[in-house]
């Protein structure tokens, strides 16, 4: 293309006089490098890996803007996005007129990440002066200039999520989305899709706060009953589905949900049309029949449809009637999380059905001592259930779960010992050999005996596992024992000195205790943690120390580099993933380099190190997603380094692999899957690989289930 930029080897040159040379490329590499992009695309990653927090990086960045190549621009743009800065929106904003229509999408993603972190000003009087407002205009002016539909997308779907709080501003952003709905030709099916998207999330995020206007509700309702395009190429069928499903949720969202469009979405050939009906169902307790809709949904063809008509059943229609969910349990078409909700379902109110207690009495009462590991799940569901419907009965099984051989069912044995309150029980597993059962264990001690149990407390503090000792520590809350407090100091100092990313969450946990239970005297060994690495500790450490002292004390924390920056090459090609689970089941990956570079290689490292052999899905939410490859097989365990974002325009649909976080940049190598299109995760996970074969096994995966083996091959 025909740009006027600075070549990129006279922008290194100055780079590598100013800032040295990019910590993951040798001099060897440089001697042997061909193309100056290359380093300067090092240069622009490390830049965004370091989050451009000292004014080299952030010049940095701003060098690959007025770059003459459009993928160095591409990862610039994208960078500036990441950071989530509304300074940079002055940088951006006049690349949205770009000669390139990759780059101009870019742009207007970045323009709305830039500012995710702030709000209009609620009043309305100033917010013409509002950051949000200048984005907002500059969206608006291009959308009615753009002639690159998939560019209309995304300017439509970042109107939508801008952080408007007054009204006329929400109003203002759906104008413009709602004049788009007409579009139904197939050249406008992308600009169709990003405006439905767009609309899905202004109506989310503005909950309580706005309707949509009745011309944009009836051109949703088009969208859903029809007439749409005849398409004929299975990428444009999908892009049709996605608008209708899109369209379903922002009317069940906005509460305009009536039984013709639930009628005709619960016929509709896409499979997760039919599960939002379903969805709908659930929340519709007015709508004309609901029950015969619910029975006809019950009798679809596909599970994760009749999964939400299961759980529609269960909010308030059995309540007159638990049959239909006793028959859920006595089919056999092999789908096991249809079984699990019947079995949850059980433990709720069953007026005129007295087997119920004899049914998950029965049920509980399979488990034994041999069984296999893939058979512990109904038994266990059935005794936490059980527990409500017949607590004498549950009570006597108790001992058997306590005991048994397979750490997941002693799991749900704590749940069901903290509902009966039977703390003896609670006591024996706070002492089990895995941590996650002692952490349920205190959990539920915490909740029954308070700090008459700081010594069980006190004593998980000694563990290694995050989880455990997050929980201990929220559990001494109050607590009187004059121990605490140095147990507390000792705990902190040594997961400290683990120099793990990770580590943030239960040393949060501590700070916070410590904030309420130490005093002034603990104040000289709280002060290194000013420096700590972690900015959340240094900070809550001034905020403690503040208070103790009555002195003001400022963070300053120093925070450590990531260790595995990307090399470029070895990412760039791109790269798939072969999953084989211990049950014999087999799906593949294809990875996603170029929107998520430093994701895929991080993965990529530690699938080819081993890292994920033998870990499990150890979260399993049907119609949401399955997440595992946790050391420790809970939200705390991961990879002792963080991993940054690199949230980007690839949605969270059906198949997308996800990394799991915890807050901004808190990546510890765990993966999710979705099962369903899950808009309200874009733009807050990353996404870097989507399932290209294999969802069939993926769909049948039970929390428990061991990932073997991954092996990373290109193609």
């Amino acid at each position: 293309m025909n740009r006027q930029g600075a070549p990129a080897l006279l922008v290194l040159s100055i780079m590598f006089l100013v800032f040295g040379t990019p910590s993951s490329v040798s001099a060897q590499s440089i001697k042997n490098a061909v193309d100056a992009n290359t380093i300067f695309r090092q240069f622009l990653f490390e830049a965004e890996d370091s989050r451009a927090v000292d004014p080299q990086a952030f010049a940095t960045l701003r060098a690959g803007l007025e770059s003459a190549d459009d993928e160095l621009r591409l990862i610039a743009i994208r960078a500036f996005g990441r950071l989530e800065r509304a300074d940079a929106v002055n940088l951006l904003i006049n690349s949205i007129t770009d000669e390139s229509a990759e780059i101009r999408a870019e742009v207007a993603n970045a323009l709305g990440q830039s500012v995710e972190s702030i709000s209009e000003p609620a009043g309305g009087e100033r917010a013409e002066l509002s950051v949000i407002a200048t984005v907002h205009a500059a969206l608006t002016s291009r959308l009615y200039k753009e002639t690159d539909s998939k560019v209309r997308a995304v300017l439509a779907q970042t109107l939508g999520r801008l952080s408007f709080r007054n009204t006329q501003s929400i109003a203002a952003a759906e104008q413009p989305l709602s004049a788009l709905l007409d579009m139904r030709d197939v050249e406008s099916l992308h600009t169709l899709l990003g405006v439905v998207d767009g609309l899905e999330s202004l109506t989310r995020q503005n909950v309580g706060r706005h309707s949509l206007m009745s011309e944009t509700v009836e051109g949703l309702r088009s969208i859903v009953i029809g007439p749409m395009p005849v398409v004929e190429n299975a990428q444009d069928q999908d892009t049709l589905a996605r608008i209708r499903r899109l369209a379903m949720s922002t009317l069940a969202i906005n509460g305009t949900v009536d039984r013709t469009i639930v009628e005709s979405a619960l016929s509709d050939i896409d499979p997760q049309v039919r599960r939002l009906a379903a969805t709908a169902l659930g929340a519709a307790d007015a709508l004309n029949d609901r029950a015969a809709l619910v029975m006809a949904a019950l009798n679809d063809s596909v599970a994760m449809v009749r999964y939400e008509a299961l759980r529609a059943y269960g909010d308030g229609l059995q309540t007159n009637d638990c049959q239909p969910i006793i028959d859920i349990l006595n089919t056999d078409d092999g789908n096991m999380h249809l079984s699990l909700l019947a079995l949850d379902l059980l433990g709720n109110e069953c007026p005129s059905t007295p087997s119920v207690d004899l049914i998950l009495a029965s049920i509980a009462g399979e488990l034994t001592s041999n069984q296999t590991f893939f058979s512990w799940h109904r038994p266990a569901h059935a005794l936490v259930s059980l527990v409500s419907v017949a607590p004498d009965r549950a009570q006597n099984l108790l001992p058997q779960f306590a005991k048994h051989q397979i750490w997941q069912v002693r799991s749900y044995a704590a749940r069901a010992a903290a509902i009966l309150a039977a703390s003896d029980w609670l006591l024996v597993l706070a002492n089990d050999s895995h941590p996650n059962v002692r952490t349920l264990a205190v959990r539920g001690l915490a909740q029954l005996e308070g700090y008459t149990a700081d010594e069980v407390y006190l004593e998980a503090l000694e563990s290694s596992n995050y989880q455990l000792i997050l929980t201990a520590a929220r559990a001494l809350e109050g607590s009187p024992d004059r121990r605490v407090t140095q147990t507390l100091i000792t705990t902190l100092a040594r997961l400290t000195a683990e120099n793990s990313d990770t580590s943030r969450d239960p040393r949060v946990a501590i700070l916070e205790r410590l904030h309420e239970l130490g005093s002034r005297r603990n104040a000289g060994v709280l002060r290194p943690y000013l420096e700590d690495f972690d900015t959340q500790v240094s900070n809550l450490a001034a905020e403690v120390l503040t208070k103790w002292t009555g002195q003001l004390h400022e963070p300053a924390s120093v925070p450590m580099r990531t260790s595995d920056t990307p090399l470029l090459e070895p990412t760039y090609r791109i790269q798939h993933a072969r999953i084989e689970m211990s049950n014999g089941g087999v799906f593949h990956l294809t990875m996603h380099p170029r929107e998520a570079p430093a994701t895929v290689a991080r993965f990529a490292r530690l699938s080819r190190e081993g890292y994920y052999d033998g870990l499990m899905f150890h979260r399993v939410v049907p119609n949401f997603v399955i997440q595992g490859g946790s050391p420790g097989a809970n939200e705390f365990a991961g990879d002792d380094r963080y991993l940054r974002d690199e949230v980007g325009l690839r949605p969270h649909v059906r198949g997308a692999v996800g990394i799991s976080t915890r807050g901004r940049d808190t990546g510890d190598a765990q993966i999710f899957i979705n099962l369903v299109d899950n808009p309200r995760l874009d733009h807050n996970y990353t996404v870097f690989a989507t399932v290209t074969s294999g969802m069939d096994v993926i769909d049948q995966i039970i929390e428990g289930d061991v990932m073997q083996r991954i092996t990373i091959f290109e193609q």
